[in-house]
């Protein structure tokens, strides 16, 4: 019997607007429950989230991929990098 894991998503500098969410909240992200050993990728294809080479994702203080299986209480961050000088 697979056991369902919790993970909150957030979504920065307006990336929700890259999915089919109609409500997010900025302050809280996206709290899922889901099957464990469900990858990124699934989540994002899931919330038809539009991918491209730009977006980072870091899980904690981590860079991650779209591979990563997801872990119980895991919080990841969707962004795009800055940078400057």
């Amino acid at each position: 019997m697979s056991e369902n894991i919790t993970v909150n998503i957030k979504f920065f500098a307006d990336l929700d607007q890259e999915t089919n969410l109609l409500e997010y909240d900025y302050a809280k992200g996206l709290t899922l429950e889901l099957k464990q050993g469900t990858r990124l990728r699934t989540v994002l294809k899931s919330l038809d989230f539009k991918k491209k080479p730009q977006h980072i994702f870091f899980s904690g203080s981590k860079r991650i991929s779209l591979l990563k299986k997801l872990k119980d209480g895991d919080r990841i961050s969707c962004l795009l990098p800055s940078g400057g000088g």
